[in-house]
């Protein structure tokens, strides 16, 4: 019986990480990937996120830019949105 809940759990676990709907689905998402820019400048390994964003947001017009940590550097630094 023990052994039929974990798998339930898992299962569960697995739904949920990959479920299709979005939370909003009236708001349209795109895939964005935001790069350092300081350890581009150092000639260091660049640290790389993966993220969403709002295509239609008239917050967010240009590349978004966003403080992240860099573990190449061990500090926060600037990352910018590849396109």
């Amino acid at each position: 019986m023990m052994k039929i809940l974990s798998r339930f759990r898992l299962t569960k676990r697995r739904i949920k990480a990959f479920s299709a709907s979005p939370k909003f689905p009236s708001m349209p998402r795109e895939i964005i990937i935001l790069e350092c820019t300081e350890a581009k400048a150092e000639g260091k390994p660049t640290s790389r996120y993966v993220t969403t964003r709002n295509k239609k947001s008239l917050r967010t017009p240009g590349r978004l830019e966003k403080v992240k940590f860099n573990h190449f550097l061990k500090r926060r630094t600037l990352h910018r949105e590849l396109r």
